[in-house]
């Protein structure tokens, strides 16, 4: 095999592990902003019941905050996530206080 076959074999092969990386971060990404519509939908399904309960669904929240954040920021985001992460879902201000004091 030639030399400029085996080269174009090997970017096929890189192009080909790249678009799989690319699946599965975006795969991640997925799943933790999934994670946090559905904290997001059980605070406002539950957000009136009494304090305790409703710290709880707080802290639920705050943590799917945190992993999709913590998502991006692995996946080379580095700058701005609470900021993206407040842009496309709308958190409430309680979670925002708790992610501040933690």
């Amino acid at each position: 095999m030639s030399a400029s076959k085996l080269r174009e074999l090997k970017q096929q092969q890189q192009s080909l592990l790249e678009q799989e990386l690319m699946r599965e971060q975006a795969g991640s990404l997925g799943v933790a902003g999934k994670k946090l519509e559905q904290a997001l939908q059980d605070y406002q399904r539950h957000h009136h019941l009494s304090p305790r309960k409703k710290a709880e669904y707080v802290s639920l929240v705050a943590d799917a905050v945190y992993n999709l954040m913590l998502t991006r920021e692995l996946l080379g985001f580095v700058d701005g996530n609470l900021e993206w992460v407040c842009g496309q879902y709308d958190i409430p201000d309680a979670v925002l206080q708790q992610l501040a004091l933690s």
